[in-house]
């Protein structure tokens, strides 16, 4: 019972992470520009993280997947308006 309310928890959380984490996409490194996650400045062992992974990470994942998922929705709309003519 304990343990499938910290499951419930931990997979609550790492929801609502993503969604946080999907709305910052404008602060991740470019090729040339670090991203405030990603500083120069800091050591590897400094950099934030989260669920084992550094924040860099997380918000490149969740970016790639926004997009990817993003894409499908317009392609079926596309399919949809080709459909109709």
């Amino acid at each position: 019972m304990q343990y499938e309310l910290e499951k419930r928890q931990e997979d609550r959380s790492r929801r609502d992470f993503n969604n946080v984490a999907s709305n910052l996409h404008h602060l991740v490194s470019t090729k040339l520009i670090p991203g405030i996650y990603n500083s120069t400045y800091l050591p590897e062992e400094k950099k934030p993280q989260a669920y084992n992974a550094d924040v860099e990470t997380h918000l490149v994942s969740v970016f790639k997947v926004l997009i990817y998922n993003l894409s499908k929705v317009e392609s079926k709309k596309k399919l949809k308006a080709s459909e109709m003519l």
